[in-house]
């Protein structure tokens, strides 16, 4: 039997399951999955194909190895058995600073958040009317837009994208009335 497990592949710490793309062809079609991993193979082991569920314990290591071996060719052959590896890859972290306070005659906003080496991040307002100027890997300048004034906050969600799955996070911006001077007809300030 020719039996082939796919090539090594990647996965991330907060991704759930591997597309496996085995085959096993010749004198038999069927195999059979086993690893190194507790996780679980969808929709069983004996599906070439199947989707590698990773559990928790795997998701700890550096590698689990699986192997598909073939069966079904009675006592005429030998089984044949090969391996491929997953290779474990820490979630992007992402982290913003604290929540924070401006004046509302300040106008931009200078936002800066840290993502994971080999990710970028980008900043997003679900309830802001201004723009930004996005700047790589993880750091904006926002100009507040008038609703923002009068809201009297912005937030702000910073997301990464790269090979795994993003991760997001956030923080809430207080904006102060601009201070008022009124200057009387004596030329005092009241």
């Amino acid at each position: 039997a020719l039996v082939d497990p796919g090539p090594d592949q990647l996965a991330c710490t907060n991704s759930s399951t591997v597309a496996l793309n085995g085959s096993v062809s010749g004198i038999t079609s069927t195999g059979n999955w086993t690893g190194s991993g507790t996780g679980l193979f969808l929709p069983g082991s004996s599906s070439p194909s199947a989707i590698y569920q990773l559990s928790a314990a795997d998701v700890l290591q550096p590698q689990v190895t699986l192997t598909l071996t073939s069966t079904g060719s009675g006592s005429l052959c030998a089984e044949v058995s090969k391996t491929v590896a997953i290779n474990i890859i820490g979630k992007p972290e992402v982290t913003v600073p604290s929540n924070f306070t401006v004046c509302g005659n300040a106008v931009i906003i200078n936002l800066t958040g840290t993502v994971s080496s080999g990710y970028t991040g980008s900043w997003i307002s679900p309830d802001g009317s201004g723009s930004f100027n996005q700047s790589l890997p993880a750091s904006a300048i926002y100009t507040m837009g008038a609703s923002d004034i009068l809201n009297g906050s912005v937030n702000f969600i910073l997301t990464s994208s790269g090979y795994c799955p993003p991760e997001t996070n956030s923080l809430t911006v207080a904006i102060l009335d601009a201070p008022v001077v009124i200057v009387n007809q004596n030329n005092s300030v009241v």
